[in-house]
């Protein structure tokens, strides 16, 4: 295997991905700089298409420049200048591919290094181009029990404010992620709870994936303060002995009514990488459509936590909140009236293939529309009966 061969490490953020970073490059031909947030922000805003005129290399310089994280450029907190990215991109064919190792290759040769990983949390959603730009890649996901997920995300300053957006946040990193790294033969999945109760035996499988040999005792006190140039406080204890205490901290600081929710939701991730349930049978979760929606629901939230709506089915569908087609499908754009069309079709046919529809309908926060009053005729025979 080439020694260029790069390393990218994602997770649902909160999964334990400084930590791991840290610990691999603390190996002496391995270096890990700041987050890139490269990929996040090339499906949100694509650069530019890569050429051979000066005028690229420019435009590919502010592209870069642009890309912002904890306040700053990213460049900016690895240490990089607009002249540093332009002198790297002259010595390179113009790809998307140099551009991001503009960054990457730069600090990795001032480390005195071989080999670049790249540590990106929310890279995890955006695995489809991280793979076009860079087939060759190994990556490494790591898993951590939701609970344990959840709970950090509401305890950091940029974090989800309730804990139902944290589901949901929880869920918007995680579903792509799965559908793009279970059938990826270049990507190893591993457990923070395996990296924290056993260092040895997950670095020596990581290591047997990456062909290179990590001493879970290498002093991470520089690998960690590179990881962490951006100077984001909740990533100082990275460089602390490894704890193996923190590994299932949600069954003694979070509230059972909390832990009977997020089961109920994410049944299905907690059965896939083997963690315990409390609550449900193996393979019982809700189905709620759209999961954002939950949010508006603060009835619907305390029914689930408090247990009252039973044992969750995946055979039924949870339609929550006002009964308008663009937020029923969760889609931020596209014709109405085309959504209306396929949401019609959906509570149609759900219950012909064996699938139960509930609304469940608070109060609106807005005047419904036309359609809006539609579907909510459409919508009454599948209305929630609440418990007392």
């Amino acid at each position: 295997m080439s020694s260029q061969t790069p390393i990218f490490v994602i997770g649902v953020p909160r999964s334990g991905t400084t930590l791991l970073a840290s610990l691999l490059s603390a190996h002496p031909a391995i270096h890990a700089g700041p987050e890139t947030h490269f990929f996040e922000d090339f499906d949100h805003r694509r650069p530019p298409v890569p050429s051979r005129s000066a005028d690229w290399i420019e435009s590919a310089v502010d592209w870069l420049m642009n890309i912002e994280h904890v306040g700053k450029p990213v460049p900016v907190h690895a240490g990089l200048t607009e002249d540093d990215l332009r002198y790297y991109l002259r010595s390179q064919a113009p790809s998307y591919r140099a551009m991001l190792e503009a960054i990457t290759v730069l600090q990795m040769r001032r480390a005195g290094k071989s080999r670049w990983l790249e540590k990106t949390p929310n890279h995890l959603a955006h695995m489809p181009t991280l793979r076009r730009i860079f087939p060759d890649a190994k990556v490494i996901r790591i898993v951590r029990d939701p609970r344990d997920t959840i709970q950090s995300l509401l305890n950091v300053p940029w974090g989800p404010k309730s804990l139902a957006a944290a589901v949901s946040m929880y869920v918007d990193n995680d579903t792509p992620g799965e559908r793009s790294c279970s059938h990826d033969p270049q990507t190893l999945t591993v457990r923070y709870e395996d990296l924290v109760t056993a260092p040895a035996a997950t670095l020596d499988r990581i290591g047997s994936f990456v062909g290179e040999k990590f001493d879970p005792q290498s002093d991470r006190s520089t690998s960690a303060a590179e990881v962490n140039r951006s100077g984001e406080p909740w990533k100082e204890k990275v460089s602390q002995k490894i704890d193996g205490s923190r590994a299932g901290s949600w069954e003694r600081d979070m509230a059972e009514a909390d832990q009977r929710f997020i089961e109920a939701l994410l049944g299905d991730v907690i059965d896939r990488h083997g963690y315990p349930r409390r609550f449900y049978s193996h393979g019982q979760q809700l189905r709620v459509m759209p999961l954002r929606g939950l949010d508006e629901c603060p009835a619907l939230i305390e029914e689930i936590r408090e247990g009252k709506l039973g044992e969750p089915s995946p055979a039924t569908i949870l339609l929550a909140g006002e009964p308008d087609p663009q937020r029923l499908l969760d889609r931020p754009n596209g014709s109405r009236l085309a959504m209306f069309a396929e949401l019609t079709g959906r509570i149609l046919i759900w219950p012909m293939t064996g699938q139960r529809v509930v609304w469940w309908d608070e109060p609106a926060t807005r005047r419904p529309g036309h359609l809006a009053r539609w579907m909510g005729r459409l919508l009454a025979p599948h209305r929630a009966r609440r418990s007392a």
